[in-house]
Order: structure tokens, then C-alpha cells, then sequence
């Protein structure tokens, strides 16, 4: 299974670590409806984030159900 580290670039360079997950576009579509949810008129793509698949996982378990 692929695991995918998510990253934000902030407008003064910094990468915050978003999410670690199997699915970046069901990830992306939850992100958004918290963002409307929160009062965010606009919603965000991926394209906005680095999506880095991650070749070594350690400590973090994903259930897929």
C-alpha cells in the first residue's frame, strides 16, 4: 500500500507537514469540507500541496475499511 506525506508551503517558505495518508484525494476532498465548514469560501487542490510518496513508514497505522 502507498502511504503519501502531504505538505503546505507557507507564503514565507515554510513546509508544514499536513497529512500522512493512503488516499491524498479523498484527503484533499475531506480538507476542503472542513475548510467550508470553518468559514473558508474557497477550496483548495492538490495541486496547492507537495504530495511526497513515502518510500519508509514507521509508527503511523492506516486502516483501509
Amino acid at each position: 500500500m502507498d502511504r503519501f506525506a502531504i505538505y503546505y508551503h507557507s507564503q514565507c517558505g515554510k513546509r508544514k507537514l499536513e497529512a500522512i495518508t493512503d488516499n491524498p484525494e479523498m484527503w484533499i476532498k475531506e480538507h476542503n469540507e472542513e475548510r467550508i465548514n470553518e468559514g473558508y469560501e474557497n477550496t483548495e487542490s492538490l495541486d496547492e500541496f507537495e504530495v511526497e510518496r513515502m518510500d519508509c513508514f514507521f509508527g503511523i497505522y492506516i486502516y483501509n475499511n
